[in-house]
């Protein structure tokens, strides 16, 4: 039994629906200026990741997209994003 769960776990852990470009631009958005600059800056404060977590997302999914859209992978048009308020009381 123990030697059909390591191969089990291996393969869900293989398993994906997305294609290996895909992967490899979600892997290569980690890499962008923008995303490593606010990685860093958040780095040892809890209280700015929470507060720029959106941010954070955020450029990471642009930098993605730059990624899809230089490989040829990503509609050309389409609906962005909506860009959220950076502050809950930004319009009080």
């Amino acid at each position: 039994m123990r030697r059909l769960v390591a191969p089990c776990l291996l393969l869900a852990a293989c398993a994906s629906n997305e294609p290996p470009a895909v992967r490899a631009c979600q892997a290569q958005a980690n890499d962008d200026p923008e995303v490593r600059h606010m990685i860093a800056a958040s780095a040892g404060s809890e209280v700015y990741a929470l507060q720029h977590y959106d941010d954070l997302r955020d450029a990471r999914r642009r930098a993605e997209l730059k990624c899809l859209r230089a490989r040829g992978l990503a509609p050309p048009g389409g609906v962005e994003a909506p860009v959220r308020s950076r502050s809950l009381f930004e319009g009080l």
